[in-house]
């Protein structure tokens, strides 16, 4: 049920409809919960350049996870470099964190990675649910 009310001043009643509408409406919409989204600070990077990696909870609820783990994979799906943390991290909606230190486009031996497309994932570990996400990113000359 839909109440409106009667205002003075220059609001006309197809504007306090839409507003009665729109407030009616919301009430209704489901959580969609937390929800992870993982990101670059840029989209292309020259080699040798930190990539500075960050971890969104774009939800409207608490994300809650362990870890967490980032892994980053080459264009041919191989792993380059896998880190994890352990630790909890609770992230209001809309809050992030930015992995420490910087990705420096070394592989687990400390190789400089050579220039093509790179995905790194996020991964946290909930109590119940998991969390994870990718993004793309470049590494060019």
């Amino acid at each position: 049920m839909v109440v409106l009310l009667s205002t003075t001043g220059s609001a006309s009643p197809s504007m306090l409809q839409k507003k009665a509408v729109n407030i009616a409406c919301e009430k209704y919409l489901p959580s969609i919960g937390p929800v992870l989204e993982v990101t670059t600070d840029k989209e292309t990077y020259s080699q040798g350049e930190l990539v500075t990696i960050f971890l969104t909870n774009i939800g409207d609820e608490v994300l809650s996870g362990g870890g967490p783990i980032i892994t980053i994979y080459n264009e041919y799906n191989d792993i380059v470099y896998q880190l994890g943390a352990y630790c909890w991290v609770e992230l209001e909606p809309g809050e992030f964190v930015d992995w420490w230190p910087p990705w420096n486009q070394t592989d687990q031996q400390g190789v400089q990675v050579p220039t093509g497309t790179y995905v790194v994932e996020g991964f946290l570990s909930g109590f119940e649910e998991n969390y994870s996400d990718t993004a793309i990113f470049y590494i060019v000359s």
